[in-house]
């Protein structure tokens, strides 16, 4: 990636198809880890989608009754989370704006989460800690991480060797996870690895694989937690709670 971030994720976003419409790997590995979330937050609290991109994950909070807030630096990932918004029919409000400056005031939040942010960036602990900052005592701290490493979505990705030209992602392990969260005073910190999902492309290849694979929803979910995850898992969730 250039200097210019925002630049960068304009042009991402303004590439792909991001609707929640696309029933994709992506929205498969959004809807697993609102089976995690939506346990955890009750409806009509607040909640701030930090880094929210085309906010699939928000949306389907709204969906459930929580009053929704999505910030993101780039324009074009903002227009995506309007899109999915309009066609969910719900309503929340979306900022751009800089995730290491929130502009927020302290603890204004009850939930606070992020989606595929952190592993972008060399140092997260600033990141984690204005997460922190304006989440109120007692709140939810909810984040998924995907770290550049091997996956069974990825596989293709791997073996033909561009994960040697990512630039912008680092290989982050489960205790780098936990560390930025203990360094943040945040408790009952839990790190689970998950997202053992098919491959990029796969859906749209084989007949009836996308409308399958969300019929058996729960499949994609029975290896979290274990070695098998840990090593073909896409993703770690990262959960834990404010000091009160």
């Amino acid at each position: 990636m250039s200097t210019d971030r925002s630049h960068d994720w304009d042009k991402t976003w303004a590439e792909v198809n991001t609707t929640i419409t696309e029933q994709d790997v992506w929205l498969l590995t959004d809807r697993i880890k609102f089976r995690y979330l939506s346990r955890l937050v009750p409806s009509g609290v607040n909640s701030l989608e930090v880094g929210c991109g085309s906010a699939k994950l928000s949306a389907l909070l709204a969906a459930q009754g929580a009053k929704i807030v999505g910030l993101d630096l780039s324009a074009e990932a903002l227009r995506a989370a309007r899109d999915n918004f309009s066609w969910l029919r719900i309503y929340g409000d979306l900022v751009r704006g800089d995730a290491f400056h929130l502009p927020f005031a302290n603890e204004r939040f009850d939930v606070v989460l992020s989606t595929g942010l952190f592993e972008h960036f060399q140092d997260p602990v600033p990141l984690v800690a204005e997460m922190v900052r304006i989440l109120r005592p007692g709140g939810l701290f909810f984040s998924d991480i995907a770290p550049l490493k091997f996956s069974l979505l990825r596989m293709g990705y791997f073996l033909r060797g561009y994960h040697k030209q990512q630039s912008d992602e680092y290989p982050y392990s489960s205790r780098d996870i936990r560390a930025w969260l203990e360094k943040c005073d945040l408790q009952n910190i839990r790190v689970l690895s998950s997202g053992v999902v098919p491959p990029l492309g796969l859906l749209r290849r084989i007949p009836f694989a996308r409308s399958l694979s969300f019929r058996a929803e729960r499949l994609w979910t029975i290896f979290d937690g274990t070695i098998i995850s840990k090593w073909l898992g896409f993703f770690y969730l990262a959960f834990a709670t404010k000091a009160g």
